[in-house]
């Protein structure tokens, strides 16, 4: 790097206040409030280097050496002021090259997960413009491939990559390159799903879960339309999300229901355990503790309260409890778990009951119990039934 110190200039000796006193007075004016060019320079220096010849008692010699030491610190410390500037200017570039990389990197991220996010509910509904509305066989689909697997319930275990059936069927997960798979269950079937990272879900009758092939790093997801309850496996590093057309309920790990038939005027969460967060379009987040439900209403109006989740959530083990429950809720539910056809009126019936049915009964009987309960009654025409109060 150049030294400018090692050699004194007529700028150096005419920019300093020593050689300022040396001079005139009307030529300090000239200086200061002239620019003067470096022919200026030179001959004001001259003059000065001169008058100070012709004065008695003045060491010429010991003024310059002072005036020089004096210019040589005044060049030193605008070197290292340069040199401090540059510093800072590289340091403050350094710092914003850094914030805008680590900017990138968190966008970037935001961006792959809501594009996983928006993607999946689209995946969803691209599909179910074709596909036909009602099934009869539980189907895992990938792609153009659809395997349909007889009886009424089916176990898929992603981890030992088997799949097996009521009917005693066993089979090895098809391979695919896809990024989603979906499993139907029509009405009156059910379906238990094993997904890689350890997370259980049963999947109630009259339900569509789509899923990804592979998690990604930062996030996992699902989408659900109809009834499932999951045991969520831990992982703090990826939530697990359940996103529905009403509402995303997002878990680290933990137990809960969620119910969401587009059918239905009603979308719920029941938590049992741990802590879930939901959010619903137009809402703000709201976090649930165990035992509480939160329900939105065909209003988008949500509540919150303590249940007993034992009614909400035994489905999944054969049983069907329930309390203080509008026939309508209790005859909705089993025509989907039944598969039968319920036709009811169009007034409200205003009638509640509380009960525990085996669902492995027939759904004769059950109905039949039922109206004698709730002093309904129906007729049965092509296994429809039709209800009346």
């Amino acid at each position: 790097m150049k030294d400018d110190s090692k050699k004194p200039q007529d700028e150096d000796f005419s920019s300093d206040d020593l050689f300022f006193d040396l001079m005139e007075e009307s030529r300090k004016d000239v200086l200061r409030e002239k620019d003067c060019g470096r022919q200026g320079l030179n001959g004001l220096t001259q003059d000065v280097f001169a008058a100070l010849g012709n004065k008695e008692g003045i060491d010429v010699s010991q003024r310059l050496r002072l005036l020089w030491v004096r210019i040589q610190k005044t060049n030193n410390k605008k070197l290292r002021m340069r040199r401090n500037m540059r510093r800072m200017y590289y340091l403050s570039a350094a710092c914003v090259v850094f914030v805008l990389f680590l900017s990138f990197l968190y966008l970037n991220e935001v961006y792959k997960n809501r594009r996983q996010s928006d993607s999946i509910a689209a995946f969803y509904e691209r599909k179910t413009l074709h596909q036909r509305d009602r099934v009869e066989n539980i189907e895992l689909i990938s792609g153009d491939d659809v395997l349909e697997v007889e009886g009424k319930s089916v176990e898929i275990d992603y981890r030992s990559n088997s799949l097996e059936a009521t009917d005693g069927t066993k089979s090895e997960i098809p391979e695919t390159s896809e990024e989603y798979s979906q499993i139907r269950v029509p009405y009156g079937k059910r379906a238990f799903l094993s997904l890689f990272d350890g997370t259980k879900m049963w999947i109630n009758a009259g339900t569509t879960v789509v899923y990804p092939n592979r998690f990604s790093e930062k996030l996992r997801e699902v989408f659900v339309d109809g009834e499932v309850y999951l045991e969520v496996a831990q992982d703090e590093k990826r939530p697990f999300v359940v996103k529905t057309n009403a509402l995303d309920v997002e878990v680290l790990g933990t137990i809960f229901n969620v119910s969401s038939y587009r059918s239905d005027k009603k979308t719920s969460v029941v938590l049992v355990e741990g802590s879930v967060d939901v959010l619903s379009k137009g809402k703000s987040k709201t976090r649930l503790k165990s035992k509480q439900m939160y329900v939105l209403n065909e209003n988008k109006q949500a509540t919150v309260e303590t249940v007993n989740v034992e009614n909400y959530i035994s489905w999944h083990d054969g049983v069907y409890v329930f309390q203080n429950e509008s026939i309508e809720n209790v005859l909705r539910r089993l025509s989907r778990y039944y598969n039968v056809t319920m036709t009811l009126p169009n007034k409200p019936s205003n009638i509640s009951c509380s009960g525990k049915l085996e669902l492995k009964d027939d759904i004769k009987e059950i109905i039949a119990g039922i109206a004698e309960v709730a002093s309904i009654s129906y007729v049965i025409v092509d296994d429809e039934y039709s209800i009346r109060y």
